[in-house]
């Protein structure tokens, strides 16, 4: 297989999607007086995405290890943006 970057172009909107939706659960959480972890938004995020199962040609793109991974880096941008 031959890698394209335009190959992501069918999963980036739902990715930046997913990371508006950490970041304003950060704001939601600490104007609540909530202490606010990357940890605890992987764990929001995931619910998020639980029923997503994006493709990149014809191939699913996301087991339950590597969608773990990807709402733990959101979640680490989002806190790093927010902090």
């Amino acid at each position: 297989m031959t890698f394209s970057p335009a190959m992501l172009l069918s999963i980036a909107p739902k990715l930046a999607e997913l990371l508006k939706a950490a970041v304003s659960h950060y704001g939601d959480l600490r104007a609540a007086g909530m202490t606010v972890t990357p940890d605890i938004l992987a764990a929001y995020l995931a619910v998020q995405v639980g029923g997503w199962n994006p493709a990149i040609s014809g191939k699913a793109a996301l087991d339950d290890e590597t969608r773990g991974a990807m709402c733990r880096f959101l979640a680490g941008v989002a806190y790093n943006l927010c902090k």
